[in-house]
């Protein structure tokens, strides 16, 4: 009986121990590829970034572009709904911060999409992902999603909030009016410890507020 015990809680240890491992969430990185699909001008072709890293543990992710110009890196939390953005550009390194309040204002701006889940699949980086029809009423736009990768809310900051699962192909316009597209797809899904340093400001980026930044620029609140 006492073995029966014994082995009936190494079991239930083994299988707990399974489950929060299976559930612990992907900390890593995945790089995309950029094309563009359409026809864009010499000057902003030129700004366009060759490809794109995400960084994710837990709650916090970081996305760092890396273009002819500089840097971007946007520094954001599910949890706490703050992001900051890391521009070093030009000689210049500054650090905008987003509040809550002030990121949940943005996301409230983005239009809300109608999302259709089709029968199509395909690889990706080693991945099956299933394709997403996406429509504003008006564009409609095709993604890819895999469900293999575990990261919760993986989308909650951006265009593409409502949709679950992680975005292995997806694009965006290049330009607010034209027709030419930005198109971002997996080439690379590596699973890694990652320092929490990632996360944090450098101490040589200038801090400001997303009000203190627009109004470097002549603007101010909205």
């Amino acid at each position: 009986m006492k073995k029966l015990v014994l082995l009936s809680l190494i079991s239930i240890l083994a299988i707990n121990g399974f489950a929060q491992k299976k559930d612990a969430g992907f900390e890593g990185t995945i790089t995309y590829s950029v094309t563009t699909e359409g026809e864009l001008d010499p000057q902003t072709k030129a700004q366009m970034p060759s490809e794109v890293v995400w960084t994710y543990k837990g709650p916090k992710s970081s996305m760092m572009m890396k273009t002819a110009f500089g840097n971007i890196n946007v520094l954001a939390n599910s949890e706490t709904r703050e992001q900051v953005v890391l521009y070093d550009m030009m000689g210049q390194k500054m650090a905008i911060k987003s509040s809550k309040e002030e990121t949940e204002s943005a996301l409230k701006d983005l239009p809300d999409l109608t999302i259709k889940e089709t029968t199509e699949t395909k690889q990706i980086a080693g991945y099956k992902c299933k394709k997403f029809e996406l429509t504003d009423g008006k564009t409609t736009t095709n993604v890819y999603v895999t469900e293999d990768i575990i990261i919760p809310n993986a989308n909650w900051n951006g265009q593409y909030k409502n949709v679950r699962g992680v975005l292995m192909e997806y694009s965006q316009k290049a330009t607010p009016d034209g027709d030419a597209q930005i198109v971002f797809t997996a080439k690379e899904v590596k699973k890694a410890k990652i320092k929490d340093s990632v996360f944090e400001i450098p101490s040589d980026y200038k801090q400001m507020s997303m009000t203190e930044f627009k109004q470097m620029f002549g603007g101010g609140e909205d």
